[in-house]
């Protein structure tokens, strides 16, 4: 399916001490293993207008290249990918008894350039176009909590962009922990102002299909699962983009992987899992994981290490690492 090597046992790259959820990881057991880097410059389609190696020097980027084999394509495509930003403004909305933790919390978040994450968001928003992909995934996690200003500030990065994107959010991008106001409906049409807040979210290509599935960390509805049996029925292949993984059905090391960083809990969706499916997610479950599904790879992050692996035996999973670190995904997508 892809030349980004396989692994059987669990591939890690953990950045931080803060993330999903409340959860505390424990970096005890932690084997580090060098990832495939390549220099923004290798990746580029088009870079005639900015010199984006010096730009990318100067932000504390890092790039994780995969690369996707799908028969029967007629094009290559060139994809990004960004999650778990969690941007943080300075702002007066925060409840008196949290502004410690806010404050942790952000400097937590600095990137390997030391830029707070909303200072590298609004400096990386206007280089993401002359990437010249196909199209940016914006994997979930983006903000940190669900303030008016941290949803002005992504949002003002997203205005500037010309680049078709798709959006999944998370827990931290929909509720408004810390506010000291929790008005989650305004925030809903602050959202939907963005790109309509849709459950699942699609952009088609001629020989491919992009399937976003919004608010992941939630069940799914039977509104999506019907739209996603229609998608399937194009007869398309699909590249599925969520936040929260879905526990491999080929292996174990996903699952042993976020338990030993992340204090015994299996951050992904499954059966015993911190996210259990019920009856209707459950469905969508077995409609993506079936035999002769369409879905050739998911993308997904939330656990904040890089792991490649199988879903199933002819389904790939990648679980990207944090952006708010400087990390960029780039998915190179192309026939056999």
């Amino acid at each position: 399916m892809r030349n980004y090597i396989k692994l059987s046992a669990i591939t890690l790259f953990v950045i931080s001490l803060v993330g999903c959820g409340n959860f505390e990881p424990d970096l005890g057991q932690i084997k580090k293993v060098e990832t495939h880097k390549k220099s923004p410059k290798d990746v580029l389609i088009e870079n005639d207008h900015v010199d984006l190696t010096r730009e990318c020097m100067e932000l504390g980027i890092s790039t994780e290249e995969i690369n996707i084999h799908i028969s029967g394509l007629e094009r290559e495509y060139t994809f990004l990918w960004l999650s778990d930003m969690h941007i943080i403004t300075e702002n007066d909305e925060i409840a008196v008894e949290d502004l410690e933790t806010v404050e942790g919390r952000r400097e937590s978040f600095k990137n390997a350039a030391g830029m707070y994450s909303d200072e590298f968001w609004s400096r990386l928003s206007k280089i993401l176009d002359d990437w010249g992909a196909d199209a940016l995934f914006f994997g979930g996690d983006m903000i940190d909590y669900a303030a008016n200003a941290n949803i002005a500030c992504l949002k003002e990065g997203i205005d500037n962009l010309d680049t078709p994107y798709l959006y999944v959010r998370a827990d931290h991008d929909y509720f408004p922990y810390y506010c000291a106001v929790k008005d989650e409906e305004a925030i809903a049409r602050l959202h939907a102002k963005i790109d309509g807040y849709e459950e699942i979210s699609l952009i088609e290509f001629e020989d491919l299909c992009l399937v976003g599935i919004n608010d992941s960390t939630r069940q799914i509805s039977a509104t999506a699962l019907q739209k996603m049996k229609d998608i399937c029925a194009k007869g398309k292949p699909v590249i599925l983009i969520t936040h929260v993984p879905l526990n491999s059905l080929y292996d174990t090391s996903l699952e042993e992987g976020s338990k030993t960083v992340w204090g015994d809990k299996a951050l992904v969706w499954g059966e015993n899992c911190a996210y259990t499916p019920d009856e209707i997610t459950q469905e969508f479950m077995d409609l993506v994981c079936a035999e002769d599904s369409p879905v050739k790879e998911v993308l997904a992050g939330h656990l904040h290490f890089s792991w490649d692996g199988h879903l199933t035996e002819n389904i790939g999973e990648h679980v990207f690492m944090p952006g708010y670190h400087g990390n960029i995904g780039i998915v190179k997508v192309g026939a056999h």
